[in-house]
């Protein structure tokens, strides 16, 4: 690792000219949907990138076979995964932590806040930037609310709860022991690599004019491109001002602007229904007692409407402002972009 003084430089790393270093990153989660970009934006920088995952790549592709993999279970608390975690960040100029459990509450916390410190403390002193991927999701239910990153953590299900204490804990153990901590929350991310098929399944009722638009005023869509959530989780990185930093990352728009751009993008211009709340409430309900009976394919329920009616906005002004970012890939262009590709059957965008 190259002499440290808290950033790699002065200026966003990619892409990498000539006179730019060749960088050493380690990354969690890098056969995931996130970390999967982190890692192809690297790789295609010409960087050196690690990666790390219970299984190992999981993959023969051409980015899988460029890195070089570890294989331990931040979930496991032996000698092994401290010896392999510690050779995992040796060295390292950037560690990436966007592995996380997202699907079984019973190992959440051993993954997402025992696991983040274990790899935290094998960082310290033999790596440079940690940039810790959170979530929105820790403010809990935005109820309308701008919120930004100096709006106290309510989180309300397993998952946001162990995002939010894993973020306590780095940022005491910042305080005590001297890590190179940075913090970034992205919002709802899209792409065409994403595991979560809800996107999808909105683009194709859209599409077949099976969309019930709900009217209320105000309502906002908060999504956040990929590409773009790689980029601000390079930008934080790299900058030395952003150590010690929290930034929330979302492009947000009205939901009528998306949902807009989505019907022109499939060819389905104003083929959404519209209706009005206090029905789509009442059958919202039915819904969540549908899910309560074990019918997994419900259409509507209380958490989907809230989603469609919410006023809840993350201005992701600090991202802006102290860093210079801006959005290359904006909603809803994003998402009508995205829908096309679909629709046509296309690979990836």
């Amino acid at each position: 690792m190259r002499p440290y003084s808290g950033g790699v430089s002065s200026a966003p790393v990619h892409p990498r000219g000539p006179a730019a270093p060749r960088l050493i990153v380690a990354i969690t989660g890098a056969n995931g949907f996130v970390g999967g970009e982190i890692a192809r934006m690297h790789s295609e920088r010409g960087d050196e990138v690690r990666a790390l995952s219970r299984r190992g790549s999981g993959s023969s592709d051409a980015l899988a076979t460029a890195l070089s993999w570890h294989t331990a279970d931040l979930a496991n608390d032996d000698r092994r995964t401290e010896d392999t975690l510690r050779r995992f960040v040796d060295g390292a100029d950037i560690v990436y932590h966007a592995a996380a459990e997202l699907a079984a509450p019973t190992r959440m916390h051993a993954t997402n806040v025992e696991g983040t410190i274990r790899l935290a403390r094998a960082a310290l002193g033999r790596s440079g930037a940690f940039l810790h991927l959170s979530s929105v999701g820790v403010y809990g239910p935005g109820r309308g609310r701008r919120i930004d990153e100096r709006t106290p953590p309510a989180p309300v299900n397993p998952y946001e709860r162990s995002k939010a204490l894993a973020d306590a804990e780095l940022t005491r153990l910042a305080t005590e022991s001297g890590l190179d901590l940075r913090i970034l929350r992205p919002s709802n991310v899209i792409g065409a690599r994403m595991v979560n098929g809800s996107f999808r399944a909105l683009v194709d009722a859209v599409r077949r004019g099976r969309f019930i638009e709900i009217v209320s005023e105000g309502a906002m869509s908060t999504y956040v491109d990929v590409r773009d959530v790689a980029r601000a989780a390079q930008l934080v990185a790299t900058q030395p001002s952003a150590r010690g930093r929290i930034y929330d990352v979302s492009c947000d728009c009205p939901w009528t602007d998306l949902l807009r751009a989505i019907e022109d993008a499939v060819g389905a211009r104003r083929r959404s229904m519209r209706a009005p709340l206090l029905p789509m409430r009442a059958l919202a309900r039915i819904g969540d007692l549908a899910r309560l009976a074990g019918f997994r394919r419900v259409p509507l329920t209380t958490s989907r409407l809230e989603a469609l009616i919410s006023r809840t906005s993350y201005p992701s002004t600090r991202l802006r402002e102290e860093l210079g970012f801006a959005f290359e890939r904006p909603m809803p262009d994003a998402a009508a972009e995205l829908a096309r590709r679909w629709t046509r059957g296309d690979g990836d965008v």
